[in-house]
């Protein structure tokens, strides 16, 4: 998430409350730009009435040759203070500010929202990163849920086995993913190591104190998966 902001007063409070503003917009950071954001891009609009007025019979060749030109290009000529010059063949056109106005050109995974005194961009982008991470959360709280149902006390060691019903995050959640939830839900035992395991599609469970279905949602799709846990041997 960036907030692009001209005031100082707003950049201090994000800069300041950065953990909360991570925390309830659930992004993986937050942070400020002052004046404008280099991602965001400019598109060109043209004003038909002062393209008429200028340019007569030539205003519609005007306006074709503005959409194909660089918005970019365009606005930074224009606030600094100059004219652009679009050519059509031999013809020559000087564009000023009266011919054109501005709207922003997001990236298609990028959205905005205006707040006061700012603009609040967000990166919807999903990468392998940040969609294993999402997985992770749920089948933790899955776990923690499972625990609870077994009336575990907090401290009491388990094993625990996921079956991924779907290939692709299987693939994706057995790299990284088993010392990290195991560390969470206490599925790492002293002298025995990570007592966690991801099964793939025709693997087996074995028989657990506690196994169930459930279909976890993630960023991209819900998959099926089948945990089962159990009370860590001694």
């Amino acid at each position: 998430m960036v907030v692009v902001t001209n005031s100082d007063t707003v950049k201090g409070a994000i800069e300041r409350l950065n953990a909360v503003c991570r925390d309830r917009a659930n992004a993986k950071v937050v942070r400020v730009v002052i004046g404008h954001w280099q991602r965001i891009g400019w598109r060109a609009d043209p004003v038909m009435k002062a393209l008429g007025k200028g340019f007569g019979k030539n205003s519609f060749t005007v306006k074709t040759l503005i959409e194909c030109a660089d918005g970019n290009v365009i606005k930074a000529e224009i606030d600094a203070g100059r004219t652009v010059t679009l050519k059509d063949g031999a013809a020559v056109y000087e564009i000023g500010s009266p011919h054109v106005t501005f709207t922003e050109k997001l990236p298609a995974e990028v959205f905005s929202a205006p707040m006061d005194e700012a603009t609040v961009y967000v990166d919807v982008t999903l990468d392998e990163n940040i969609e294993r991470e999402g997985y992770e959360r749920e089948v933790t709280r899955r776990i923690q849920e499972m625990r609870k149902q077994l009336d575990l006390v907090v401290s009491e060691f388990i094993s625990v086995e996921v079956m991924v019903h779907n290939p692709r995050v299987f693939d994706l959640l057995s790299k990284n993913s088993q010392s990290t939830i195991a560390g969470e839900v206490l599925a790492v035992v002293p002298e025995k190591g990570v007592l966690f395991s991801f099964l793939k599609p025709g693997d087996q469970l074995r028989t657990h104190d506690l196994t169930k279905e459930w279909d976890i949602e993630g960023a991209a799709e819900t998959v099926s998966m089948t945990i089962g846990i159990s009370r860590a041997v001694n």
